[in-house]
């Protein structure tokens, strides 16, 4: 059986918009990084409700039933705390949307992909295992 790639992702603006919605869009491509990866997800949240909410949407895309694992929803109060937890995680990819936390990431982990850069314009194309930069 064939290992599934270790992939993280924060979840503010790539599936979740700033009021911690789903963003449509999005939907799709993270059930299918749900089921391609052994993935974990980083919230900010700074309260125990903010971190139910994120639960709760997680649940409501569908996100356990795609392989998403309960135990792989992390939470950080912070962007510095975010980039923490990723570096001990040391996955093969991560997908960002602050540039703070992949500058801090870059050559600390194996890939880091920064969504809405003009190489990883859209999560959707970020997301793909098998993709590669577009031009910039």
């Amino acid at each position: 059986k064939r290992r599934r790639p270790c992939v993280s992702l924060c979840l503010d603006g790539t599936l979740l918009d700033s009021s911690g919605v789903a963003v449509a869009e999005a939907v799709g491509p993270f059930l299918e990084l749900c089921a391609a990866a052994e993935l974990f997800v980083v919230g900010l949240a700074t309260t125990d409700a903010r971190e139910e909410e994120v639960k709760t949407a997680l649940e409501s895309v569908g996100a356990f039933n795609a392989g998403l694992q309960r135990h792989r929803v992390m939470f950080s109060s912070t962007l510095e705390g975010r980039g923490s937890m990723v570096r001990q995680l040391q996955p093969a990819l991560h997908l960002e949307t602050e540039q703070s936390v992949a500058s801090a990431l870059t050559g600390k982990i194996s890939e880091v992909r920064l969504v809405g850069s003009p190489h990883w314009p859209t999560f959707g194309y970020a997301s793909s295992l098998t993709a590669t930069p577009a031009a910039a």
